[in-house]
């Protein structure tokens, strides 16, 4: 799966016509790495955009390591970056780096109906953090 210049204008598409955070994950735009940050005690919902998983297979492939390893050097970037800021508030937007991928990262901090932090975590340039999050 590659990110190409159609994709990209197809997610803003989704967004202007108001999918949701959830709509994203159905269609496979959004991956939930939700579990992999649990293992890490991250404490919070997490998802990444496609063109940040397809870097990470990449980096993975590249480097020889299992893709779940990468993944958690990513959810470390994540907590270090979250560290960083004293309180998470709503549409929170932090830039981090991770080594190996070829663009940084934005975080977006959003919060859910029962007020857990719900982030997403897409390339620069993407603004797939602007959708909200699913109503139930």
């Amino acid at each position: 799966m590659t990110s190409s210049p159609q994709h990209h204008l197809d997610m803003q598409h989704a967004i202007r016509v108001g999918f949701t955070r959830a709509d994203l994950l159905l269609m496979g735009e959004l991956i939930d790495v939700t579990t992999v940050a649990e293992e890490l005690h991250l404490g919070h919902v997490v998802a990444i955009s496609g063109r940040v998983d397809v870097a990470l297979r990449d980096l993975a492939a590249q480097t020889g390591l299992l893709y779940r390893r990468v993944l958690k050097r990513l959810m470390v970037a994540l907590v270090d970056a979250l560290a960083l800021v004293p309180a998470l508030r709503d549409d929170a937007e932090l830039t981090c780096r991770m080594p190996g991928l070829p663009f940084p990262l934005n975080l977006h901090v959003g919060f859910d109906d029962s007020g857990e932090a719900v982030l997403t975590v897409y390339a620069a340039g993407e603004s797939v953090a602007r959708v909200v999050p699913a109503r139930f």
